[in-house]
């Protein structure tokens, strides 16, 4: 599954102070010092051409090191709980749980950016992103 951005980092910026698109280093700490957040979200799953397979929304919250709660509403009920040692993800239409335990989170990783400490100028590249008429600064972070 391929996702669109660094997954969940979409509804944290939109709850982020105003920044200026100069004022990168500023997005920088805001990111560094973040502890926790919770956010609805949405998420493509595209095809190896940007096609999209499937769009998926939900809420979740998030806590550092390690611990979040990503509660899938549509199109499939899905529960996935993290409590920094074990993933659990509970589906809804299997009436099942799964388990597993977590390991280090790859470096540059979108889970490495929402559940450990890392620091996001050295594991990112950040592009302020074109004025979307939303009132808030976009940014993109890409993997090193």
């Amino acid at each position: 599954m391929r996702l669109r951005g660094v997954l969940a980092l979409f509804t944290a910026l939109t709850m982020m102070p105003q920044f200026a698109a100069a004022d990168q280093a500023a997005v920088v700490d805001y990111l560094n010092a973040l502890t926790s957040f919770s956010a609805n979200f949405e998420q493509e799953r595209l095809d190896e051409d940007g096609e999209r397979l499937e769009l998926s929304n939900g809420d979740c919250q998030i806590k550092r090191p390690g611990r979040f709660r990503w509660n899938y509403v549509a199109p499939y009920e899905q529960l996935i709980v993290s409590d920094g040692k074990q993933l659990s993800i509970y589906d809804a239409d299997l009436a099942q749980v799964t388990q597993n335990n977590i390991g280090e989170f790859p470096a540059g990783s979108p889970a490495a950016l929402l559940g450990e400490d890392t620091d996001v100028a050295t594991n990112y590249d950040m592009q302020a992103l074109a004025d979307r008429g939303d009132g808030q600064q976009w940014y993109a972070l890409r993997p090193k």
